[in-house]
């Protein structure tokens, strides 16, 4: 629910500094015609006017907050646009995808066995051995292999875009 929250706030936000530009374009078209005698209660209604217009049009216009997950956040993602797609006011559009991470690769102090990122995902590299395939290793071969400094994967992305429809 704390996503679904930051979620609404954030369109809230959106929402808001859409009406302000329109009521300051009222204000300059009105600037610009003169006064005519029109009261503030004319001008409100015509700031409501050209949202509704503006809401109803074009669906290109609207701000969207994007919800993105990757790896086990993929389900609570699509959690969050089951939420916001169950409720009329609300539009959403799901987009997947991949993305490539780059892991380091990190030799533990004394150890053989390199460590991929932070410990948490172990990766197995022959290092190097007393043989090799054909027998024992000559001098100049006695030299370590070289441990690839980075690798690169890619996982899985869902992106969720949420925007307000009223």
């Amino acid at each position: 629910m704390s996503a679904v929250k930051r979620v609404q706030k954030l369109l809230q936000q959106a929402d808001k500094r859409n009406t302000q530009a329109v009521a300051a374009q009222v204000k300059q078209s009105r600037r610009k015609q003169g006064r005519g005698g029109k009261s503030k209660g004319d001008e409100t209604e015509e700031v409501a006017a050209r949202l509704a217009e503006s809401k109803g049009g074009e669906a290109e216009a609207r701000e969207v907050v994007l919800v993105k997950g990757t790896g086990r956040a993929v389900a609570k993602a699509l959690e969050v646009g089951l939420w916001f797609q169950q409720r009329d006011e609300y539009g959403v559009q799901v987009r997947t995808g991949s993305v490539g991470a780059v892991d380091d690769i990190v030799e533990k102090d004394g150890a053989a066995e390199p460590v991929v990122g932070d410990g948490e995902d172990n990766m197995d590299l022959d290092v190097g051995s007393e043989t090799g395939r054909d027998g024992p290793m000559k001098d100049d071969d006695q030299e370590e292999e070289a441990i690839p400094e980075t690798r690169i994967r890619y996982t899985s992305v869902v992106e969720i875009g949420v925007s307000l429809i009223r």
